[in-house]
């Protein structure tokens, strides 16, 4: 039978939420762009979205691709699961 590695969600779970924050600062510091701007961009409250770079809330699934997309981004990069912010290849997707 297939063995899958072991999965631990909380440590997972934990690394994301110290990921976004620290990827969105960067993503922000790198486009020049104001919080403010952001978050009219994305059609969100300010407070939310600072919330997002304070790491008290995180971005629901439909607000990642957003900001993925915003930033031109793949969701992966914002998750701390790439390296590089290397701009998706949309092409690939059917």
């Amino acid at each position: 039978s297939l063995r899958y590695p072991s999965f631990n969600r909380d440590i997972a779970l934990s690394s994301i939420r110290l990921c976004i924050p620290a990827v969105l600062k960067f993503l922000r510091g790198r486009s020049g762009v104001i919080s403010r701007t952001i978050s009219d961009s994305l059609g969100i409250p300010l407070a939310t979205y600072r919330s997002y770079e304070s790491g008290c809330t995180r971005p629901s699934y439909p607000v990642l691709i957003k900001i993925a997309y915003l930033f031109g981004v793949s969701v992966d990069f914002l998750l701390g699961l790439e390296q590089t912010p290397e701009e998706p290849d949309y092409q690939t997707y059917p």
